[in-house]
């Protein structure tokens, strides 16, 4: 679980909540990100039932660096099949 939600009192079923998930999918976690459960990464993508990717990045940068890394074209594609 991401620390900022440990001792929150705010726990979602992420796994559960994967299930309703109807459109394809791309999961791409920073592996250096400390606030990263890598397998609750693993939990969520292994119980989508739709067309799926997990693109691990290994990125210096711990926060929100993924985001630059992405590529739009790459995106697109996924949204546009």
């Amino acid at each position: 679980m991401p620390g900022f939600m440990v001792g929150s009192g705010n726990r979602p079923d992420f796994v559960k909540e994967a299930l309703e998930v109807t459109v394809p999918t791309l999961i791409a976690p920073n592996k250096n990100n400390p606030w990263t459960g890598m397998s609750m990464v693993r939990d969520y993508f292994d119980a989508l039932a739709v067309e799926k990717e997990l693109m691990l990045l290994d990125i210096e940068k711990p926060r929100l660096t993924c985001c630059s890394v992405l590529e739009p074209k790459r995106l697109r594609t996924m949204f546009l099949t």
